[in-house]
């Protein structure tokens, strides 16, 4: 099983993300969603995910510079 975290500031594009991941890729597990930057930032040494999905454009932290 993929480990993956979900970020995204837009709840219509993370629902819509899981259900196409869901559809299409069901080896993914979608361990965390997160509203923003530095809540992801906060969970990822301890989630360990094998892929983030990542918003680019997200108030106070964009997804750049989190990076």
């Amino acid at each position: 099983m993929i480990k993956a975290i979900i970020t995204d500031d837009e709840s219509h594009c993370i629902e819509t993300l899981q259900m196409l991941l869901k559809e299409y890729c069901p080896q993914v597990s979608i361990v965390r969603v997160c509203k923003n930057a530095k809540e992801t930032l906060a969970c990822l040494n301890e989630i360990k995910p094998d892929i983030l999905f990542l918003d680019i454009e997200m108030p106070a932290m964009n997804g750049f510079k989190m990076l």
